[in-house]
């Protein structure tokens, strides 16, 4: 006996990994006939299956700028107030502050502020490097959209 299909069922997806039937003529259980088509895929996010297109790809450029502009928004603002917060007192802190009692410690905390500062600035610059390259694409994607447009006179 299989265990039960998890993924499957969240999804809401029927599954039938019954073994094939061993005598030629024979039916599956339930006595369904079997199709000999192939079922297109379903979609995750509906019963709608995923082939129903024309195969027609369209880009919305306004929606791509605006999500790299949300990013900044909201992941940016994030990563600025946890820098601020990392960055406040007491950041001047150094390790020669702290007494010899705890001297290791002193260091990694210094260290790990460090980093953790370093760390933040570098996400914060990868952030709008995507938002730069979003830009471009939604740019280069209008582009093409109004190149590819029947000209009328």
């Amino acid at each position: 006996m299989s265990h039960p299909n998890r993924v499957a069922q969240a999804l809401g997806t029927q599954t039938n990994h019954a073994p094939a039937p061993s005598t030629p003529g024979s039916q599956p259980p339930g006595g369904a006939q079997p199709s000999m088509r192939p079922v297109p895929p379903k979609s995750p996010f509906g019963n709608m299956p995923v082939s129903t297109g024309s195969g027609e790809v369209r880009f919305k450029p306004d929606d791509i700028v605006r999500l790299g502009n949300e990013l900044i928004a909201k992941l940016g603002d994030d990563l600025s107030q946890a820098r601020r917060h990392v960055n406040g007192a007491p950041r001047e802190v150094e390790a020669g502050a702290f007494t010899t009692f705890c001297a290791h410690l002193a260091h990694a905390y210094v260290q790990g502020t460090e980093y953790a500062d370093v760390d933040l600035v570098t996400k914060l610059r990868q952030l709008k490097e995507f938002q730069g390259g979003l830009n471009t694409t939604a740019k280069i994607m209008k582009m093409a959209e109004e190149k590819s447009a029947p000209k009328t006179q």
